[in-house]
């Protein structure tokens, strides 16, 4: 009987730490695995980047991607299939990415200038954790986020109306790109 009591103490105690443990480390866990996923965005941004950059010295200046859906990012999409086809990269960014809605993909033109090649490639993320993370891992902006009256190394000042959340706005209304948006790897619509 006494040894029972004791197996039934045991196991008491260890459901206590266990659960301690879970209520202190659990924040920890979370905080390491936003800064591993903003991490491995930014890697496949400078995998992008490398590939553009030598796809575009070796066609005369040309990139050639291919179809990307805006509408639909979770739709077939193939924007990096001349970057692999031709070895520039190993394969699609996006066979990495489990939700396909988190795919790469091409942005829309600039309402104003259809057709002149001022999109970019853009990649959705799971919350504005991950994206004030981002900016702060490659840009050095506030750990917290960047708020009005930050100034960028450009000189740029954050605006009231340029900021949610801690993350530059990606336009500044519908079909008008913030210009702010070039200081930083992550933004938001």
């Amino acid at each position: 009987m006494s040894q029972l009591i004791g197996i039934i103490i045991a196991v008491f105690l260890g459901a206590i730490v266990t659960a301690a443990a879970a209520i202190l480390l659990g924040g920890a866990y979370s905080e390491q695995s936003t800064k591993a996923e903003a991490q491995k965005i930014l890697n496949q941004a400078e995998q992008i980047e490398a590939a553009l950059i030598a796809y575009k010295v070796d066609n005369g200046g040309v990139i050639k991607l291919g179809p990307s859906n805006e509408a639909d990012p979770s739709a077939e999409n193939e924007i990096f299939k001349y970057l692999v086809q031709d070895g520039y990269l190993k394969e699609s960014v996006n066979s990495a990415i489990e939700e396909s809605s988190m795919y790469w993909h091409l942005s829309d033109p600039t309402p104003a200038l259809p057709n002149s090649g001022d999109e970019t490639i853009q990649r959705v993320v799971q919350d504005v954790d991950q994206c004030v993370l981002a900016n702060h891992l490659r840009n050095n902006t506030p750990k917290e986020g960047i708020e009005e009256g930050y100034t960028f190394n450009s000189g740029a000042v954050v605006g009231a109306s340029d900021v949610i959340d801690g993350v530059i706005t990606c336009e500044t209304s519908p079909g008008v790109s913030n210009p702010l948006a070039a200081n930083v790897s992550c933004c938001i619509k």
